[in-house]
């Protein structure tokens, strides 16, 4: 039972969004993906720079200074990852490189529960 709650605590990654008109979108992107929660999210084309961004814990969210304005959201999501043997790996290593800490790229995203201010508040 303990190797299953690790696991799955894992598969547990962060996403930051932007809350517009009661709906949310991916935070820093020129072209805003919209998100939906409790469903998969992705960019239909395969190109590796339009994999999805999210982080591998709170804490390296939080620290990395993102201010966190009552127009954006945290979100506990599932990811199901970026390929590792993508021909493009090279360009994923790079922009990873030059990433912080703690960032993850995701084929497809799902919001799965909104991380409130306290547990926020709990990492700062």
């Amino acid at each position: 039972m303990e190797i299953e709650l690790n696991m799955k605590n894992q598969n547990k990654h962060y996403k930051i969004v932007r809350v517009v008109d009661g709906k949310y979108f991916s935070y820093g992107y020129v072209k805003p993906i919209e998100y939906k929660i409790n469903k998969w999210n992705f960019i239909k084309n395969d190109k590796p720079e339009n994999d999805l961004y999210v982080y591998d814990t709170l804490h390296n969210l939080v620290s990395h200074s993102f201010n966190v304005y009552h127009y954006t959201k945290i979100f506990e999501c599932e990811i199901i990852s970026a390929n590792p043997k993508h021909e493009h790996v090279n360009i994923l290593t790079n922009i990873l490189n030059d990433s912080p800490k703690g960032t993850v790229f995701a084929r497809k995203v799902k919001l799965i529960r909104e991380i409130t201010k306290d547990e926020i508040a709990n990492i700062v």
